[in-house]
């Protein structure tokens, strides 16, 4: 009975998209808090046999509804950000899925508050340890990367060479001390074990 109630509950064959954006983050604070800011109307939910506390709204952008579900992982790393979208993508069958999070870049390139979008995604840390010709240890990398949605990639360059949108986005931000000009960079993304 379990398993017939679980096929049941499993929308096979669908090429139709229950939620617009599915949004993970690491923890529910900040970066959780933060999203759940963004907008009056979201609303907690849960699903049976899940422990997980959800929340959906629906925003409303030129004619069209966006209807979004959030969620964070009880803890940070890769295994729970991954059990996380997994549950996410079963449960609720987002066209896209968005982290929001914190990220370290490269000294010098960008500045604290800048928005950064993964064109790219690998797994710092695939890869196999052997030893070399004088029994050394070495690394051997595989990394197998993920590559963002085309359509997606072009409207987030569309977005960065327009500085309307992060123009506003810094205007409304809630700290007002922030001296440098918000930007965008787009470019590849490593995940790894540790938090570097």
């Amino acid at each position: 009975e379990y398993l017939v109630k679980f096929k049941n509950n499993i929308k096979y064959n669908s090429n139709e998209y229950d939620y617009d954006v599915a949004i993970i983050t690491a923890l529910r604070h900040p970066e959780l808090e933060s999203i759940l800011k963004l907008d009056n109307n979201w609303s907690s939910f849960r699903l049976n046999n899940d422990s997980t506390e959800y929340f959906k709204v629906c925003l409303r952008s030129n004619e069209k509804n966006i209807n979004i579900v959030a969620a964070s992982a009880p803890q940070m790393g890769m295994v729970a950000a991954t059990n996380l979208t997994s549950k996410m993508i079963n449960n609720f069958r987002p066209k896209y899925v968005a982290m929001s999070g914190i990220a370290g870049g490269i000294k010098g390139v960008g500045n604290f508050g800048d928005i950064l979008v993964a064109d790219s995604v690998f797994d710092s840390g695939s890869g196999k340890i052997s030893t070399d010709k004088d029994n050394q240890k070495i690394f051997l990398p595989d990394y197998r990367q993920i590559d963002i949605d085309s359509d997606l990639k072009e409207m987030i360059l569309s977005i960065k060479g327009n500085r309307e949108f992060l123009d506003d986005i810094k205007s409304k931000w809630p700290i007002k001390s922030i001296n440098h000009q918000l930007d965008l960079h787009i470019g590849p993304f490593a995940s790894g074990a540790g938090v570097i």
